[in-house]
């Protein structure tokens, strides 16, 4: 049952109120017993309690009955309490959501004359590229729901400005490229840099999500709060700025999140106890084959997709998920837990000065020793700030270069907060299991940079049979169209062209009926035309009705994918009236943008659309689902 609190105007209480009080008292302990379910040892949360917790908890409310708190003060639970943690502090929460207004300060009706107006409905938007702020959109509206508020999670490319401009909302947003919104909010951005009007009815609050190893850390997040801001939004919170591994931070502000949202509830209608029934906190055992809980792989392809003697290192490599219960779809993600050199592990261990078997606490591992702490949950690359101020204030650099030469006197207790957590790689899956059922493959460039990568060197240098911790990161962007006659122009030079094999492995085993153009690029035609023979023998078949390709260093003029779509424009605009879907996929900070520049050169050149128009037509092609991108 759904108790409300209406409030009148603050006013002396009269002679004889303190029966009133007393009696309000009762009324709200009672609503509170049956409430926890202690009337009866079979509802939830009784139930999952001990026989002395529960003796103890009606006792303690029944002595609150017996000698209701006076004016202005409010019950707490005694450190003694038998109470398992959450459940004291649910408790606690609901005792000072009862007492911290009293009656001294409000007149509360009786129940009977409640209306029934409810609080506002919050609605937490998210835009994510990989899925990881739609998760999280997901956790919040949970939290939100056990606190007693309507919440809802929406994807920003449901944004209307009809409706969306007023009541309460919360952002979850990372950042894409350089800076930029996901592809799913490119047009609430479009739209929301050229509003006009004041937002005044909009409270709002930011959860940005980004990677402070690029320079425009949250960018689109930082972006959009100013901009709501301007506009004459109201800032519910300060934003708030996560890192890739931010489950702490999240969690620190979940409690001032919920009050923010209560407090701002609390001025439009007062709900004496949340409308939903209480949620009692149990541990939940993540879904095998999640991020969180990472089946194993076995290693069948490792192979070189380049030339020998050629300065890039290109694998395709093969992944074994026989015996899980993996599933995907071509467009998905393969997610995969690297684990750290050892020549760095030593570095890390010398730098410490801890023995290797020393026992770490980890959230999430639990403890674990320092050896295995370092191989395979700690970040031994970017230092985060406690590293740099530990190694004296020193500038930012490739971690295993710093700690070469550091003597770090640390305990312990000191070796968490000194690394940032060791976090998945994601890689586009190239493949359909269509094609191989239980192996998944990925077309991998292996970075040779002084910054070499985590999980592509550890990959390449694993031998067959090697067991690797993976799991499945869906993408609800990056998909093929649903009608199988719908034609594609896909881009995708270099390993970016890996979604698009999966692509048309899966068009193939479906007989679809839909033309496909291909884009693809490297620097020389003879050592990078990666699986030249499958798509020249898809382009022989049919299934390929176009294959252009731009090998940049081939000739003494530099050409790419970008320059090559110019270069056929006016069939490229054809196909785009025609409604084809364009795909692309590959470097984020250059190819990408510099493809999209051409698409809209494109666009103008061959539709007659002046610029403006030209960007309000890819804008729809975006809305519309039909300019799709899976960048990095």
């Amino acid at each position: 049952m759904a108790l409300e609190r209406i409030e009148k105007p603050a006013c002396p209480a009269p002679q004889g109120a303190e029966p009133s009080r007393k009696g309000h008292s009762v009324m709200m302990l009672r609503a509170l017993t049956s409430h926890l379910g202690l009337e009866r040892s079979d509802q939830p949360v009784a139930a999952s309690l001990s026989d002395d917790a529960q003796a103890w908890l009606s006792g303690f409310l029944d002595g609150l009955e017996m000698a209701p708190p006076g004016a202005g003060e409010m019950p707490m639970l005694p450190a003694s309490a038998p109470l398992p943690a959450q459940m004291r502090a649910r408790i606690s929460g609901l005792l000072a959501g009862l007492y911290s207004r009293t009656y001294a300060d409000h007149e509360v009706l009786p129940l009977q004359e409640a209306n029934a107006s409810t609080a506002p409905k919050i609605i937490v938007w998210w835009a994510s590229q990989t899925g990881r702020a739609e998760g999280l959109a997901a956790t919040i509206v949970t939290w939100l729901r056990e606190a007693g508020h309507e919440a809802e999670a929406k994807c920003l490319d449901t944004f209307d400005t009809a409706s969306n401009f007023v009541g309460a909302a919360l952002f979850v947003v990372s950042t894409f490229g350089d800076g930029d919104p996901p592809d799913c909010a490119v047009p609430f951005w479009d739209m929301l840099r050229t509003q006009k009007g004041p937002m005044s009815g909009l409270t709002f609050a930011v959860l940005a999500l980004g990677d402070s190893s690029y320079a425009n850390f949250c960018g689109f997040g930082r972006a959009l709060d100013g901009h709501l801001t301007e506009l004459g939004a109201t800032p519910l919170l300060e934003r708030v700025e996560c890192e890739p591994d931010f489950e702490d931070t999240v969690e620190a502000w979940r409690g001032t999140l919920l009050n923010a949202f209560s407090q701002l509830s609390s001025d439009k209608t007062e709900a004496m106890l949340p409308a939903l029934p209480l949620q009692v906190d149990k541990p939940v055992a993540p879904v095998s084959g999640s991020r969180d809980a990472p089946v194993m792989a076995r290693l069948c392809i490792n192979e070189r997709l380049c030339a020998t003697g050629y300065d890039r290192d290109t694998r395709r490599i093969g992944l074994d998920v026989s015996g899980t219960e993996l599933s995907w779809t071509p467009g998905d993600a393969l997610g995969i837990w690297p684990r750290n050199p050892e020549h760095h592990v030593e570095v890390a261990l010398r730098a410490l000065g801890l023995a290797e078997d020393t026992p770490i606490v980890l959230r999430g591992c639990g403890t674990v020793g320092l050896r295995e702490a370092l191989v395979r949950h700690l970040d031994l690359t970017r230092p985060n700030p406690a590293m740099l101020a530990a190694l004296g204030g020193h500038a930012p650099g490739f971690l295993p270069d710093l700690l070469k030469e550091a003597s770090l006197a640390v305990t312990a207790q000191d070796v968490a907060s000194l690394f940032r957590r060791l976090q998945p790689r994601l890689y586009s899956i190239a493949s359909s299991p269509k094609v191989a059922e239980r192996v998944i493959e990925l077309t991998m460039g292996v970075s040779c940079t002084p910054w070499p990568g985590i999980c592509s060197n550890w990959l390449a240098g694993l031998t067959e049979d090697a067991e690797i911790p993976v799991f499945i990161q869906p993408t609800t962007h990056f998909r093929l169209p649903t009608d199988d006659d719908a034609a594609m122009i896909m881009i995708g030079p270099g390993t970016g062209i890996a979604p698009f094999r999966g692509f048309l492995q899966e068009r193939a085993a479906r007989k679809s009926t839909g033309r496909n153009w291909l884009f693809f690029g490297e620097r020389h035609a003879a050592k990078g035309f990666y699986y030249q023979d499958e798509l020249e023998a898809f382009l022989a078949a049919g299934l390929l009705t176009r294959l252009d390709t731009a090998f940049s260093r081939d000739q003494s003029e530099r050409i790419y994918v970008q320059d090559r779509m110019e270069a056929v424009g006016t069939e490229l605009w054809d196909w785009l009236r025609e409604g084809a879907y364009v795909y692309v996929c590959g470097d984020a900070t250059r190819m990408a943008r510099d493809v999209d520049a051409a698409l809209r050169r494109i666009v103008a050149r061959h539709g007659n659309l002046s610029s403006g128009d030209a960007d309000a037509f890819v804008s729809n092609l975006t809305r519309e689902g039909r300019y799709l991108r899976d960048v990095y």
